[in-house]
């Protein structure tokens, strides 16, 4: 099935050198002529919005990506009960104990590693990634400040990931900031092009900013 996914995208794209040719005509405002439209962030993680009101957007990764680990270990432990039955059935008293205690030491390294929020807020004024609120200047290496936000970008399409058993084909979906400079800054990645979709569409509303949307295939 994924090996079709590049035929079904070349319909709506033109590609040259493994990337879509972008129909920059559709745009009124020159510097949508003037920005990359590759996929800016090489980021797997998704993210959404858990959080809005009339004057802050927060984004968080999404108990999706919580549960696709706690899934993991859970399986895990079900192999090794099916290839050492003799131990499950000894330390059966034990097999509920370690699958909770495991799932939460899964869920809580995530949350550690994830912890940091994406933030959009109009009180301080800037949009920033982390923990880190010291802000110098109006642009930085993970945060900007709201005025500077000119539009936003969503980029979702298809790419191809090569690796050591062959190519494979995956959807990607990107959100990014382009600001008055040309510059632009990622926000988030999510795998359910609709919802980023609609993330997007409360971020603009949000912001007073533009959606400039694109539809591509890159090859990685």
């Amino acid at each position: 099935m994924f090996e079709k996914m590049p035929n079904q995208v070349q319909r709506l794209n033109e590609t040259r050198n493994g990337q879509s040719e972008v129909d920059l005509s559709r745009f009124v405002d020159p510097l949508a002529k003037q920005i990359g439209w590759d996929f800016l962030d090489d980021g797997w993680v998704t993210y959404g919005i858990v959080a809005a009101n009339s004057n802050r957007i927060e984004f968080r990764m999404i108990c999706d990506m919580k549960l696709i680990f706690n899934i993991y270990l859970i399986t895990v432990i079900l192999l090794l009960v099916v290839v050492k039955p003799e131990s499950y059935f000894r330390y059966i008293h034990l097999f509920f104990p370690i699958t909770i205690v495991g799932s939460l030491i899964v869920w809580g390294c995530v949350l550690y590693l994830y912890r940091d929020s994406i933030v959009f807020d109009k009180r301080k004024g800037y949009f920033w990634k982390g923990s880190n609120q010291l802000f110098e200047g109006d642009i930085g290496i993970d945060y900007v400040k709201l005025e500077r936000i000119h539009a936003l970008q969503l980029i979702t399409g298809i790419v191809r990931v090569e690796t050591r058993r062959g190519p494979y084909y995956d959807k990607k979906n990107e959100l990014n900031l382009v600001l008055d400079n040309g510059e632009r800054m990622n926000v988030v990645h999510h795998e359910n092009k609709n919802q980023i979709e609609k993330d997007a569409r409360v971020l603009s509303k949000f912001l007073g900013v533009p959606i400039w949307e694109e539809k591509k295939t890159e090859y990685e």
